[in-house]
């Protein structure tokens, strides 16, 4: 196990995590920089004023608890669990989802950005006041519990599953659905556009 308290105004870079447990409680006003998780559990408590870059994450789990004023870059999430309890006034960017589950339970006041997801689960509890973008879901579900005062932006759903339980004041944007489902429960002070099926 490593096992980190705190980084501040550093870079904690680690080129690869095997069999083991990486755990970083705080990362302030810095850059943790991990190449690759293989069969391992990556835990950050907190990412603060900072960037949390991973380049790929195997067979395992990246748990963080809170991204706050920053940047969490994914490159590439696969047959793993990518869990984020809490984004705020921040970006939380994955290039790429395949054969996984990519859960985030909060998402306030920022992007969070995906730009493919195959083959995989990608579900966010609550999007409020901010924009979910989704470049493109493939033979997948993409499932959102809540759109509240938001953009809820969809380029491309293809032999899948698009469910959205709501979308409270906000836009629900798809432009291309294809032998798929789009499920929409409940849609209130919203304009629903651009589905093409």
């Amino acid at each position: 196990m490593l096992h980190v308290d705190c980084i501040t105004e550093e870079v904690l870079h680690v080129d690869c995590v095997t069999e083991e447990v990486l755990h970083v409680d705080f990362v302030t006003e810095e850059v943790l920089h991990v190449d690759c998780v293989t069969e391992e559990l990556l835990h950050v408590n907190c990412v603060t004023k900072e960037v949390l870059h991973v380049d790929c994450v195997t067979e395992e789990a990246l748990h963080v608890d809170c991204v706050t004023e920053e940047a969490l870059h994914v490159d590439w999430v696969t047959e793993e669990l990518l869990y984020v309890d809490w984004v705020t006034e921040g970006v939380l960017h994955v290039d790429c989802v395949t054969e996984g589950v990519l859960h985030v339970d909060w998402v306030a006041e920022e992007l969070l950005h995906v730009d493919w997801v195959a083959e995989e689960l990608l579900h966010v509890d609550c999007v409020t006041e901010e924009e979910l973008h989704v470049d493109c879901v493939t033979e997948e579900a993409l499932h959102v519990d809540w759109v509240t005062e938001e953009l809820l932006y969809v380029d491309w759903v293809t032999e899948g599953v698009l469910h959205v339980d709501c979308v409270t004041e906000g836009v629900l944007h798809a432009d291309w659905v294809a032998e798929e489902l789009l499920h929409v429960d409940c849609v209130r002070g919203t304009t629903s556009r651009g589905l093409c099926n």
